[in-house]
């Protein structure tokens, strides 16, 4: 995040497949083994919708599409307000220490165990330039 990146993580919302009755977006402090930042599914709800573009794609209210970036507000026409901010502070992400991204999903609804590992899709994060205007 030092550099001005921005991260994008793409993934599955097991709450509208059917696979999980919660999910979490986090970021870590790899340094620390500490979780500093929490994105739970309602956040996350929605986010891929700007993405179809009326071109017929289906089923994009089972995805999201989040950010992460020092700062979320020169790129808010991009993220649609969809971004968490990466303070540089001492227990969230320090300039120079690492941050790992997780995914976790919760209980299939009417169950007492864990999402089907075989209707899962892995999430994806994708390290991004940031912008240099809102207007490009």
């Amino acid at each position: 995040f030092d550099s001005g990146e921005v991260w994008a993580v793409i993934g599955t919302l097991g709450t509208k497949t059917g696979n999980a009755t919660y999910v979490g977006l986090g970021l870590n402090n790899f340094r620390l083994r500490l979780g500093a930042k929490n994105v739970e599914y309602t956040r996350l709800e929605g986010s891929a919708d700007f993405y179809g573009d009326g071109d017929g794609i289906g089923n994009l209210d089972k995805f999201f599409v989040y950010y992460f970036a020092r700062n979320c507000d020169d790129i808010q026409p991009w993220t649609h307000g969809y971004c968490t901010v990466v303070e540089d502070s001492p227990l969230v992400l320090p300039p120079g220490d690492r941050a790992a991204i997780t995914e976790r999903d919760y209980i299939v609804p009417g169950t007492q165990r864990g999402p089907d590992s075989t209707q899962l899709l892995p999430s994806r994060a994708l390290k991004l330039a940031r912008p240099t205007s809102a207007t490009q």
